[in-house]
């Protein structure tokens, strides 16, 4: 849903803004634990998302996803 340079302010107001409460986080590449950054993040709300970090050559990355859950019978 959303790619910004890698910056917990901007993060924390992004996720405020989306009502962000469950956030599950993956780390490739960079330094940083996905507790750490959830705490930082101080998730409050209803909804829920997928949090990529990751270099994307000098630069590290925040993703911003949904899960795709599957159809039921498909």
């Amino acid at each position: 849903t959303d790619e910004l340079p890698f910056d917990r302010k901007r993060l924390r107001a992004l996720v405020r803004r989306r009502g962000i409460g469950r956030l599950e986080i993956k780390v490739r590449g960079v330094e940083g634990h996905p507790d750490q950054i959830r705490r930082e993040l101080h998730l409050q709300g209803s909804d829920e998302a997928v949090l990529l970090v990751a270099r994307a050559g000098r630069r590290v990355m925040a993703i911003l996803a949904r899960r795709i859950k599957p159809r039921a019978g498909a």
